[in-house]
């Protein structure tokens, strides 16, 4: 029994669903299905009942849930005992992300992170995945986190972590040209102005990615622009310039308040936000307590790095 299989436990009774704990945890709905029935296993009880409305604790699991919410608090006084002892919250951990990670994803895990240890320096620099990875490769970054597909060299000794789940989504303005657009294909968008993403961005690498599978080339498509920045594309989609591609997690404040329409595509694009590190080097504790706060304890394997 260890403490993410607490914090998973807790996660499903809080949100009553798997699939949604198994989303916010970023791990697989299997995966978290697997440990709940390991510990229900390890106590020959079982913890969780399916009801019309989700789960719900059983008298059992509402007894692990009290306990399980009482002993990780306990936990998180020792911890902050120990690290005032040692004077560790005082560390500065480097942190090297790619653009869409950088600006949008981890400023707010820094900033919940912050008020947990308010005496630990994080710095941020963002930049794109080729120069994100180079840097950590020259021990500039205690860890990097980057989306899409990452060159790593042989030699190179990282551990990888899945940080979290997103998907490529198209972008329009919000005009009648696009309004109640029907789902389409790839073959629908070739002679539509299409803005891209920079080349050497997460973003881009996933995507021409995509169109190889599809048996594409970003040379089949009207190309009018190539941008790095992600607001500079957001803006000029706004603008009526073309169409474009972000991730959802750059875009949900403008879909949400209609800025910008998401156009249906038949193609699933899925991207990963992992965080690499080394395995031999320095990492400081407050740099593990962050991994550990956005990643949790399991590692990819090398397959999956690339």
């Amino acid at each position: 029994m260890n403490r993410y299989q607490l914090e998973m436990f807790i996660m499903v009774v809080d949100t009553k669903k798997i699939s949604t704990a198994a989303k916010l945890l970023n791990i697989s709905q299997p995966g978290l299905s697997s440990q709940i029935k390991t510990i229900e296993s390890y106590y020959n009880a079982q913890l969780l009942a399916r009801t019309k409305n989700g789960v719900e604790p059983t008298p059992a699991g509402q007894v692990f849930y009290r306990y399980a919410k009482k002993i990780l608090s306990m936990y998180d006084v020792m911890e902050k005992e120990i690290d005032d002892l040692l004077g560790i919250q005082d560390q500065v951990v480097n942190i090297g992300a790619t653009y869409t990670v950088g600006n949008y994803a981890i400023p707010c895990s820094i900033w919940t992170f912050k008020e947990k240890y308010p005496k630990v320096a994080l710095q941020l620099e963002v930049s794109n995945t080729h120069d994100i990875i180079n840097r950590l490769l020259s021990h500039k970054f205690h860890l990097a986190i980057v989306e899409g597909p990452v060159d790593i060299p042989e030699e190179a000794d990282l551990t990888c972590k899945l940080a979290a789940n997103d998907e490529i989504v198209f972008i329009a303005p919000p005009t009648k040209d696009w309004e109640n657009t029907a789902m389409c294909s790839l073959a629908d968008l070739v002679d539509v102005p299409l803005i891209l993403p920079s080349p050497g961005s997460g973003v881009r690498e996933v995507f021409d990615k995509s169109l190889l599978d599809a048996g594409m080339t970003v040379q089949d498509f009207r190309v009018v622009s190539q941008m790095s920045s992600i607001e500079a594309i957001k803006s000029a989609v706004e603008a009526g310039m073309g169409i474009s591609l972000c991730t959802r997690m750059a875009v949900q404040k403008e879909l949400r308040r209609n800025a910008l329409w998401e156009i249906p595509v038949h193609l699933s694009i899925p991207v990963q936000f992992r965080i690499f590190y080394h395995n031999n080097g320095y990492l400081p504790a407050m740099a593990q307590r962050f991994i550990r706060f956005i990643a949790g304890p399991e590692e990819l394997s090398l397959c999956e790095k690339k």
